[in-house]
């Protein structure tokens, strides 16, 4: 972790993730622990097609973090709207 300024700079220390990841991995890390220690069910990422398209996928296992490492983390579409469906 390296701070600058008032920002944090991190990255995974998780090899697996830190070669296919983006922007150090971090998020694909925690998804993968949470759902590793069964703090949670499933979590929602989204699976880069390109560069302009990607698909909402629900994770159930940690080791399914891995195929999403590196695609978007911010996604252009909505998947706020996916929990709600499920409620």
């Amino acid at each position: 972790m390296l701070k600058i300024g008032q920002h944090y700079y991190v990255r995974t220390t998780i090899t697996v993730f830190r070669e296919k990841a983006l922007h150090g991995g971090v998020a694909s890390s925690i998804k993968y622990y949470m759902l590793s220690k069964k703090s949670i069910d499933y979590t929602v990422a989204v699976k880069s097609f390109n560069i302009i398209s990607g698909k909402p996928i629900f994770l159930y296992s940690p080791y399914e973090a891995i195929n999403v490492t590196g695609s978007f983390e911010v996604a252009p579409i909505n998947i706020s709207k996916i929990p709600q469906r499920l409620l």
